[in-house]
């Protein structure tokens, strides 16, 4: 079961998939541009997905200084080990 907020960070980042996508980014798209949130907040939220994503969470891989990547391609890879 998915808050609200991590149901809409998890769509944003699904809608741009394979794409590495800034903390700012995802501020922007996810809280919007006038809130008052700090970029570490994202973190936060991001580790709360990956905890109920089980064993899709390999799919959402951090990248480091940046911000965040999805991709199904994780999961693939996986299978095929």
């Amino acid at each position: 079961n998915l808050t609200p907020l991590e149901f809409k960070l998890f769509y944003y980042l699904a809608s741009h998939k394979d794409h590495i996508i800034s903390r700012e980014q995802i501020l922007d798209g996810v809280w919007g541009k006038s809130t008052n949130v700090l970029d570490r907040s994202v973190d936060t939220y991001v580790a709360s997905l990956r905890r109920k994503m089980g064993d899709y969470k390999r799919c959402l891989r951090s990248v480091h200084g940046v911000g965040y990547k999805f991709s199904l391609d994780e999961l693939a890879q996986k299978k095929a080990s």
